[in-house]
C-alpha cells in the first residue's frame, strides 16, 4: 500500500526507562534489522 509515497506501516518496539530523564528502545524491523533509540531529557 504505497499512495503517493505514503505507506503506513506499524513497526513494534520493546522500551526500558531507567530514570525519569532516560529511556531506551528497540525497534523490531522485520527479520534482518533492529534499530536502538537512546532519549535523555536536558
Amino acid at each position: 500500500m504505497n499512495i503517493g509515497g505514503f505507506a503506513p506501516a506499524a513497526i513494534p518496539a520493546l522500551g526500558f526507562q531507567k530514570s525519569p530523564r532516560t529511556s531506551a528502545e528497540i525497534h523490531l524491523l522485520g527479520r534482518s534489522a533492529v534499530m536502538v533509540g537512546i532519549s535523555m531529557r536536558l
